[in-house]
């Protein structure tokens, strides 16, 4: 309800009112392209609400139009023309640094997500998206301090939860993941996935009775899928050889 009410009041010109729905949609949203294509209307309003160059918005829409018709090179000209008219858009670096991730290469990715979150530090797809490269790399300490500094500007949202608690997990710092983890399932207790990370977590911690619980709660959601029950038999023989160690 919150999206149909961020687009009505985007296009009823309540840029404001557009803002707050997407945020309170952001909250519980597990949907990788619903967060995205709310990411670009919060772009959007952006522009709006900044007033940039219409010029440069002409060219991102060109570039656009481009990218999707199988034209990457004069899709990617028209976006850097974009952003060298207007140096203060978000959404153009996003899309630049989206493109330069997708053909692997990472350094001007970084570059340019990262000046999208320098412009608008609200931009959550752009996030998003630089935790898929630090996550690539193995730079979790970078991926930390990027997701904590998302936190600390109000987008206290299910997707950075989940991405942060993935990250205390691999850097070992099992309590702050297993808040995090805890939080967003507070935000959307319906997601499978955050059951299967928590419950790796606890199984990690060598607490099993916790880890198990947790995956019965997963399985439970949904009794198709296997990796409840693939991690249930590994605290299994974790526990297993727990026991064979104390004889």
């Amino acid at each position: 309800y919150e999206i149909f009410l961020a687009v009505d009041n985007y296009l009823k010109r309540n840029y404001l009112e557009s803002r707050n729905y997407i945020a309170r949609a952001l909250v519980k949203l597990t949907d990788d392209e619903l967060i995205r294509r709310l990411g670009v209307l919060h772009g959007m309003i952006f522009v709006k609400q900044q007033n940039l160059s219409s010029e440069a918005v002409e060219l991102y829409r060109e570039g656009l139009r481009k990218l999707t018709s199988g034209d990457k090179a004069g899709g990617l000209d028209a976006v850097r023309r974009a952003v060298l008219v207007e140096p203060r858009f978000p959404l153009a670096n996003y899309v630049l640094g989206n493109e330069y991730f997708k053909d692997g290469d990472f350094y001007p990715a970084i570059v340019y997500l990262s000046k999208a979150i320098s412009l608008d530090s609200n931009f959550v797809p752009a996030y998003v998206r630089l935790f898929d490269i630090y996550k690539a790399q193995g730079n979790w300490s970078e991926a930390k301090t990027m997701l904590e500094s998302a936190l600390s500007k109000r987008n206290d949202f299910w997707i950075i939860r989940i991405l942060l608690g993935q990250v205390y997990n691999e850097l070992k710092l099992y309590d702050h993941a297993v808040e995090s983890f805890l939080k967003a399932i507070n935000y959307n207790p319906l997601n499978y996935e955050q059951y299967i990370y928590l419950g790796v977590v606890y199984s990690n911690m060598k607490k099993f009775a916790d880890a198990e619980a947790i995956l019965k709660k997963a399985a439970e959601i949904n009794p198709d899928r296997k990796e409840a029950y693939e991690e249930l038999k590994k605290v299994e023989n974790l526990k297993n050889k727990s026991r064979l160690k104390r004889k």
